[in-house]
């Protein structure tokens, strides 16, 4: 018992012994370089910088040990810029050593920035822009399935900063990348929009949510559907002949029992089929994205004139 005393004894008094020399060292002056902030101040209305700038200055800081680390991880310090109202301008940060400024109550003297840097300063104009948000995922529905729809993205739109010079470069923003596979079912999924690549673009984090809605996949053939014939110059009398058709159509079962007549129809071009002199009329079928189709039928389609000349 006595023995582990003393161990304690010995243990503590080197550990006071330890504090009192540690602190006599912080009392005592060095000098040390330290990375403080770099900071803009007084720009005009409405503007913020776009040139690249470091975040950091370094300075070669004179004081005791305490007040260096006050300096390092504590005090409010910084290198500071006043852009006078300036859109454009340089300053070698080696010669304004007073733009580093400290609270009053530190007793620190910094006496030399050792980089030359030369920092160019160019400030612009930066508005708020609504742009759409585009889901960014890959869909695999499982076999019997489809689609429906595209995605639904809540919210569909966010505010973004930039640059005025920017502002018509800028037209959607991403979510981040995602795969779903085998999917059966209607989903709702949380997802984040993506980093902007442009440095001088600010977004706010703002978590999207997307619904997809997914369908049974089902068939059905539409029949007598019109052609429509355009481009026809006003002195030109033609018509095709058949003047309807039929389609064999896929998608959602929910989506084609919805499906509206009219939004599926042909076209042919008079004045392309003219430009090529194709021997065959050529078919655009016009029709939702939400849909394919094949077997069109009947298989060939003329164009007559009305006085009875049938043209290529």
């Amino acid at each position: 018992m006595k023995l582990f005393t003393s161990y304690r004894i010995f243990f503590f008094s080197l550990f006071i012994a330890f504090f009192l020399w540690f602190y006599v060292r912080l009392s005592s002056p060095y000098q040390q370089v330290i990375s403080i902030p770099l900071q803009v101040v007084n720009l005009k209305e409405g503007h913020a910088i776009v040139s690249g700038l470091p975040k950091t200055i370094p300075v070669l800081f004179e004081a005791n040990g305490r007040t260096l680390l006050g300096l390092e991880y504590v005090y409010d310090v910084k290198y500071v810029i006043d852009a006078e109202q300036k859109d454009d301008f340089t300053v070698i940060t080696s010669k304004y050593i007073e733009n580093v400024k400290l609270p009053s109550t530190v007793e620190a003297i910094a006496h030399a920035i050792p980089s030359r840097d030369t920092l160019h300063i160019i400030s612009k104009k930066w508005i708020t822009k609504q742009v759409p948000v585009i889901a960014d995922i890959e869909v695999s529905c499982a076999p019997g399935f489809v689609m429906v729809g595209g995605f639904r993205t809540i919210p569909d739109s966010v505010f973004v900063r930039c640059p005025i010079t920017l502002r018509d470069s800028i037209h959607f923003v991403s979510t981040t990348r995602m795969q779903l596979t085998n999917i059966s079912e209607d989903k709702e999924v949380d997802v984040e929009l993506a980093d902007m690549l442009r440095p001088n673009v600010k977004i706010k984090k703002t978590d999207i949510r997307v619904l997809i809605d997914i369908q049974p996949l089902g068939e059905t053939v539409m029949e007598n559907l019109p052609i429509k014939l355009i481009n026809v110059p006003e002195d030109v009398n033609v018509i095709v002949q058949p003047s309807t058709f039929s389609i064999k159509v896929r998608g959602g079962v929910d989506f084609l029992s919805s499906l509206r007549r009219d939004s599926v129809y042909a076209v042919i071009d008079y004045a392309m089929e003219q430009r090529f002199a194709t021997t065959q009329p050529r078919l655009t079928i016009i029709a939702p994205r939400d849909m394919s189709w094949s077997q069109i039928t009947p298989s060939r389609f003329n164009l007559v004139r009305l006085d009875a000349e049938k043209l290529p």
